[in-house]
């Protein structure tokens, strides 16, 4: 009796060792999964002008170039997504702490 209680628990101490071996890998590979996305983004986010992109689509806005758009529904979506990016430019900016203008 002695000696299956004895074989009980060293099966259930080391089936308790690999599922715990097996957990600690399974949270590192998940932590790789989120943390690659967001430091792959923020690389790119500094190695991308944003700011020369917003100089160019404010050119773009200026009155003479307002005859390129076919309809008025075309400059609106234009001007929304201007602002748009305007916002995610100064988002940028105020994240990484860095003035680029």
């Amino acid at each position: 009796m002695d000696t299956i209680n004895t074989i009980f628990q060293s099966i259930t101490y080391v089936a308790l060792i690999v599922s715990v071996l097996l957990f600690s890998l399974y949270l590192k590979k998940m932590s790789y999964m989120m943390n690659a996305p967001i430091t792959h983004l923020t690389k790119i986010l500094k190695e991308m002008n944003v700011y020369e992109a917003v100089s160019a689509a404010n050119h773009l806005c200026e009155e003479e170039s307002y005859n390129l758009f076919y309809s008025s529904d075309a400059r609106v979506l234009f001007e929304s997504f201007r602002r748009l990016f305007d916002t995610l430019g100064f988002a940028t900016q105020s994240m990484f702490g860095e003035n680029q203008c």
